[in-house]
């Protein structure tokens, strides 16, 4: 997704986007000339563009957390980055190919694996994982912000969506402040990001609790957040990883409280 919406902005008046899947056995000569590539059987994702292209200066930072060519505003620098991350993940090589005016090719290659996957048997939340609690949820992409929703609503929680920092603030205001957490991206469109909507979250309901969520592990961003004893979780996660987060972030205080009082 990452790719396609830097293709879409990189052809502004139109153009073509593709993606191709291929077989590929890399050999000695063909590992050599990509180091520090293995030898072995790969499925390659190709995804390419039709549009402005990168120029060769720029072509060594474009997966450096942060860094963009896009006007302020218009992005994050997280997205390439995001996707180097990924791939580097399953074990693979990300590889781009582009000129200035003659577009950009990104070929991805993920090692085979020999063995096959079986599909994760789906089980209900177990009791412990359950709750019911009101939820804010403030994320930007849909499809991440809709399986949260669907996860959470399934487990019993209230969930209040928002798509950016001011929906989630004028949401919380028009249900009082009524929201036992705060479930927000680090990074958010519209100038205010998570960090700032926390504290604003906070001013109107000084008791929510707070849960950070992030698609890169930048030491900047993170460290912060550590220190000062917040939870996080990181990008991407499963169903079982966020109802864990999602309740250990909602008994934390009634742990202390427990502690305290024994």
């Amino acid at each position: 997704m990452n790719l396609a919406v830097n293709a879409r902005d990189a052809m502004p008046r139109g153009g073509r986007f593709s993606i191709q899947t291929s077989n590929v056995k890399v050999d000695k000569r063909c590992a050599a000339e990509h180091p520090p590539m293995k030898c072995g059987a790969y499925v390659v994702l190709s995804v390419t563009d039709t549009g402005c292209g990168i120029d060769r200066e720029t072509l060594p930072q474009i997966f450096e957390p942060f860094f963009t060519t896009k006007e302020p505003g218009k992005g994050t620098g997280l997205g390439l980055s995001i996707v180097y991350g990924a791939v580097k993940q399953c074990g693979g090589y990300i590889f781009v190919k582009s000129q200035p005016n003659h577009g950009t090719t990104f070929d991805i290659f993920l090692p085979v694996t020999p063995e096959g996957i079986t599909a994760k048997e789906v089980t209900a939340p177990s009791a412990s994982m359950r709750g019911s609690e009101t939820i804010l949820v403030a994320e930007d992409e849909p499809a991440l912000q809709d399986m949260i929703r669907i996860v959470l609503t399934k487990a019993g929680y209230t969930v209040l969506g928002a798509r950016n920092s001011a929906d989630a603030l004028s949401l919380l205001n028009s249900v009082n402040g009524a929201a036992d957490l705060l479930v927000t991206d680090i990074v958010m469109p519209g100038g205010m990001g998570g960090r700032q909507l926390a504290d604003a979250v906070c001013a109107i309901r000084p008791h929510i609790r707070l849960l950070f969520m992030t698609g890169y592990a930048a030491e900047k961003l993170i460290e912060p957040l550590l220190t000062s004893g917040h939870v996080l979780i990181t990008k991407p996660f499963d169903s079982d990883l966020l109802l864990r987060k999602v309740r250990e972030t909602l008994d934390r205080d009634k742990q202390a409280r427990g502690a305290s009082g024994s």
